[in-house]
């Protein structure tokens, strides 16, 4: 268990230099939000990461509760999770990456909007919902079992 913590820490560093380091390596859009992302982010996972136990005991006793409320139940939350997941990473990508916002990304020109990409990014996205609702119950099922033995 030790290890594992070691290698975490080791890995968090990593990129946690790596985050610093980026925007000397490339131009990065709206440079102050980017830092203050990872401002706030860093000391988070550092947190996170000392108290792991804790955060462990306190997932053992709310996914208690929240498994007793049904499978397709949580499955739905955790789509809708994972889903506003990616909506955020697609949209802050694009706007530290190439100074690009959400709208400017569904657009070809100024005026026509892509609609074979909205429709296969719409498609995508109900796919992925129901793909990773259905992974992460069973891995919170996983990590609960792990946690109560």
């Amino acid at each position: 268990m030790i290890i594992q913590q070691i290698i975490k820490t080791i890995i968090l560093i990593i990129a946690s230099i790596a985050m610093l380091i980026l925007p000397l390596l490339m131009q990065i859009y709206y440079l102050p939000f980017y830092y203050l992302i990872a401002v706030i982010l860093i000391p988070l996972s550092f947190y996170r990461l000392i108290r792991h136990e804790h955060f462990e005991q306190k997932f053992a006793r709310r996914w208690k509760k929240t498994r007793e409320k049904g499978y397709w139940r949580n499955v739905l939350i955790q789509g809708v999770r994972s889903i506003v997941l990616i909506l955020i990473i697609s949209s802050l990508t694009p706007l530290f990456a190439y100074g690009m916002t959400p709208i400017a990304l569904y657009r070809q020109s100024f005026n026509e909007v892509n609609v074979p990409f909205l429709i296969f990014f719409m498609i995508f996205i109900l796919i992925f919902y129901v793909v990773t609702g259905i992974l992460q119950y069973y891995e919170n099922e996983k990590r609960y079992n792990r946690v109560k033995e």
